[in-house]
């Protein structure tokens, strides 16, 4: 149970620094289209916060459990 709990936490953060690096992916090529969010640079900011949390977050798993989460981003 311990490990599919970790698993999930893991596999919870991986997807949020992906899912953070493929919107700002798409800002960075594309800055014109993204019609709804005047202001790209705070959006842009904002992802990168996420991409930190989650690698943070990651790296915390990894100190904690010996495990070695951060691999997988």
């Amino acid at each position: 149970m311990k490990d599919q709990l970790l698993n999930t936490i893991a596999v919870h953060n991986v997807s949020q620094y992906h899912h953070a690096k493929t919107n700002l992916d798409n800002y960075l090529a594309n800055p014109a289209a993204i019609g709804e969010h005047p202001d790209i640079v705070t959006e842009a900011i904002k992802l990168v916060e996420t991409m930190e949390a989650a690698e943070s977050n990651l790296q915390t798993l990894n100190a904690a459990y010996g495990t070695d989460y951060t691999t997988a981003i």
